[in-house]
């Protein structure tokens, strides 16, 4: 077994050594936990014996990340089983193999029918661990996020947007140009309400194609949702529209009900203790300095 912890939630993976682990799940690595008597948020089953839907059963819910597709189905009781293909235009195609995983009701344990004995299988893992722990961290208050992920001075801002935006240029121009800035996450970091009620920003073992795995956290400044324009325009959101640009860039299952409901409350809370901006921008050092004049107000307002 191997244990991991991500955005101070423990993972445990079942069926796996630290050597396959180290090998094949590279991304991890700086969120191995050695030691810990606390029990897991989450635990991964590898090697699991999983019956895959039938060919005529109805997929709950579709959706695609890169070249892959994963697919939804309704498992036993309230559990859900997930299966990755590779997409292909408009259509999916099963893989030779069909890859599965099985949620439980509970969402605390996630089995999966493969072991990890390969890196094309490591990814597919990862997938898998991705989806499972953003159902069962929801639950304790943390939100995947769609974003790239700026740390300077402790404090963090998260740049938000479609892909193709220029989130990732953005947060490159903040650390050519901001002295201390910092990349945090740049792909899919994660937001955490603490008890005190304070809210963390924290690396993952998740960067899309900018390999940036830290284990490492700063609290959230503000948000910033970008969109390409042809001058540089900053303003603050409010209400439904600060809402709204979280919401579209947070990670969620939209067939679960449960994860729905609280995504909407993790998220209604996250809007009163950070800010939203909008920034119309272009990709210069100006637009740069206008999205820094954020984080020098949220520390006025610290000072």
């Amino acid at each position: 077994m191997v244990r991991f912890k991500i955005a101070d939630h423990i993972i445990d993976i079942e069926g796996v050594t630290s050597q396959e682990a180290a090998q094949f799940l590279p991304s991890f690595a700086p969120f191995i936990l050695d030691k810990s008597a606390s029990p897991p948020l989450l635990k991964v089953v590898v090697g699991a014996q999983i019956e895959a839907p039938s060919p005529l059963a109805l997929p709950l819910e579709q959706f695609s990340r890169n070249s892959f597709a994963y697919t939804i189905f309704k498992g036993e009781g309230h559990s859900l089983i997930v299966e990755i293909g590779r997409k292909n235009g408009s259509t999916i195609q099963t893989l030779k193999k069909r890859y599965l995983m099985h949620l439980s009701k509970e969402r605390g344990v996630a089995e999966c029918n493969f072991l990890l004995d390969s890196a094309a299988k490591g990814f597919i893992l990862s997938s898998f661990i991705m989806i499972a722990f953003t159902l069962a961290s929801a639950e304790e208050s943390s939100t995947k996020i769609h974003a790239s992920a700026i740390v300077k001075g402790g404090r963090a801002i998260l740049f938000l947007g479609k892909s193709g935006t220029g989130k990732s240029t953005h947060a490159r121009l903040w650390v050519e140009n901001i002295e201390g800035a910092k990349l945090l996450n740049d792909d899919e970091p994660i937001v955490r309400i603490m008890e005190d009620g304070k809210l963390f920003a924290y690396g993952s073992p998740w960067s899309g194609k900018t390999p940036c795995y830290i284990n490492s956290r700063a609290e959230v400044a503000a948000f910033v949702l970008l969109e390409q324009a042809k001058e540089n325009r900053l303003k603050k959101l409010e209400g439904v529209e600060a809402f709204t640009g979280i919401y579209q860039s947070a990670a969620i299952l939209r067939s679960n009900s449960e994860h729905r409901q609280e995504l909407f409350q993790n998220i209604s809370k996250i809007i009163t203790l950070a800010p939203t901006y909008s920034l119309k921008c272009l990709p210069n050092r100006d637009a740069v300095l206008l999205s820094h004049s954020i984080l020098e107000l949220y520390e006025d307002k610290a000072n």
